[in-house]
């Protein structure tokens, strides 16, 4: 399942371009559908059919190499007849008389897939993948450039080469920070980043279990609490039953380490749960899945107290904060005051004109270039579905990871997203059920989910959540057929079956 996130993502992209744009100069493979008298043909290109006007006539299912030409007409394509499609004759046509394997993988490639490109830009590209460590992220990359009409420059190169990255995004930021705070060079603007890191870092810190029952714990025995709270939490806890029976929850000394919140390993001691953090997690949030439907609102209403050390996870805060919206932002506001609401991505702009060490220097780079990325394949459509992608950190308890969002929505006659139709794909990657896939499917307000995952216990978890997710899918006026578990098909047929994720005719109708 390693292999699912951000490529098979990206390699789907494409599927909602309706026309790769044809440029003069450019020269790609294509395979002749059918002729037309006048030297007219319906050619393949990157899977779709095109009418071209050629400049020879040709035979029926072959496969060519065409230049496009500039047709004064403007009405159809002109298309220059190479000759027939081969490695060496790609290589003489677009003047690479000795290429590399790399140049030779992405010719091959750029054949098989039908997608253009011109002698200028495989020029540029040699170097570009010369400097860097993946071919296969660098040939993604260059693909996308093409498909999306992005403007051939190294900067749009590294920014969807960067995207790619494997490393969680919410490291990435850790490492920055701590990269920062470790450098003899401290500046109020350097100090100002490792601020805006944290707030992001805060925003997406998520309370999970364990939190939930300090907070039932604290208060149970805070003597200053509304007397029905204490009695309500006492009840809980008992419901639960994770305190040993020779304590009451009267008798415990919840007490904070430093002065601040309890730590979970004291917690645990207190519990006497001879286990480690992530087991304990697991095993009282097990528990909790337990508690009937009125037990369950009254654990939810307790610990979902406004708290500064319990926040949510904001998905518009977490977008702006950074910077996913920076330029249409600037629209708006100039670089400095886009810098005090909280835009990561300005301020990372606004130091890399400054003399940093090296060190620095190259990890501010990666982030830009990995947020910048994001930006560039966060949006594709066509006339009836836009799709958005997202790539957001958060972190829970010791694990830190990201989600990967890929939304697919049906478009009204007007242009407006039909909030009726859509379909979302989570990716997760837990630290205790691991690799978590999650298909959020809905028509006509009608929810379906699927969620594709090997651990066996996971089955008893969601039968004991899905009344309380009706209920409040029912508030938003949404249906809950159905919830599916899942465990994911061979790996061989896994990566297949995902990669294959693509848009129906009919609503929103997908097939994995």
């Amino acid at each position: 399942m390693k292999t699912l996130p951000i490529q098979s993502i990206i390699q789907n992209i494409e599927r909602f371009n309706q026309k790769v744009i044809l440029k003069s100069g450019q020269i790609f493979s294509g395979k002749v559908l059918a002729l037309f008298p006048g030297n007219f043909a319906e050619i393949q290109l990157a899977g779709k059919r095109l009418t071209a006007q050629l400049d020879t006539g040709l035979s029926m299912d072959k496969q060519y190499l065409f230049q496009v030409q500039t047709n004064k007409s403007d009405e159809l394509p002109l298309l220059k007849v190479l000759g027939r499609n081969d490695e060496a004759s790609m290589l003489r046509i677009l003047g690479q008389k000795s290429s590399s394997p790399a140049i030779k993988s992405l010719l091959q490639t750029l054949a098989e897939e039908q997608i253009p490109i011109t002698k200028e830009l495989l020029g540029k590209t040699e170097k570009w993948i010369d400097d860097s460590k993946s071919l296969d992220r660098s040939i993604q990359a260059i693909k996308m450039m093409i498909i999306k009409n992005y403007p051939p420059t190294e900067s749009v190169f590294r920014a969807l080469y960067q995207v790619q990255e494997q490393e969680p995004l919410v490291v990435e930021l850790r490492s920055l920070k701590d990269t920062l705070q470790s450098s003899s060079k401290q500046t109020k603007i350097l100090s100002d980043v490792q601020a805006f890191i944290q707030r992001l870092l805060t925003i997406t810190n998520q309370d999970g279990a364990l939190s939930g029952v300090k907070q039932l714990l604290q208060l149970a025995v805070d003597t200053n609490e509304n007397l029905t709270v204490k009695e309500a939490a006492q009840k809980l806890l008992n419901q639960l039953k994770i305190l040993p029976l020779d304590k009451s929850t009267h008798a415990i000394g919840v007490r904070s380490d430093k002065g601040g919140q309890l730590s979970d390993q004291a917690l645990l001691k207190i519990l006497n749960l001879n286990m480690t953090v992530p087991e304990a997690e697991s095993h009282i949030q097990k528990l909790i899945s337990k508690l009937n439907n009125e037990d369950w609102q009254q654990y939810t209403q307790l610990t979902d107290r406004p708290s500064p050390s319990s926040p949510k996870l904001s998905l518009v805060e977490l977008v702006k904060g950074l910077g996913l919206t920076i330029e249409s932002d600037l629209i708006h506001k100039q670089l400095n005051e886009l810098n005090k609401t909280g835009q990561l991505k300005a301020v990372l702009l606004e130091i890399l004109d400054m003399d940093l060490p090296l060190n620095i220097r190259e990890k501010v780079e990666a982030l830009v270039n990995r947020i910048t990325g994001q930006q560039l394949i966060h949006s594709s459509e066509n006339q009836s579905f836009t799709s958005l992608f997202y790539q957001l950190p958060i972190q829970f308890n010791e694990w830190k990871s990201d989600i990967l969002m890929r939304w697919d929505t049906k478009k009204e006659a007007n242009g407006k997203i039909d909030e009726n139709y859509s379909r979302i794909l989570f990716y997760l990657d837990l630290s205790h059920l691991n690799e978590t896939i999650i298909d959020m499917n809905v028509q006509n307000r009608i929810i379906s989910i699927k969620i594709i995952n090997e651990n066996e216990e996971l089955q008893s978890l969601v039968s004991s959540l899905k009344d309380p997710l009706k209920e409040k899918l029912g508030q938003l006026e949404y249906i809950l057929s159905s919830v599916k578990v899942e465990k994911p098909a061979l790996e061989v047929e896994h990566r297949k079956n995902y990669n294959a994720i693509d848009v129906g005719s009919q609503g929103v109708d997908f097939s994995i």
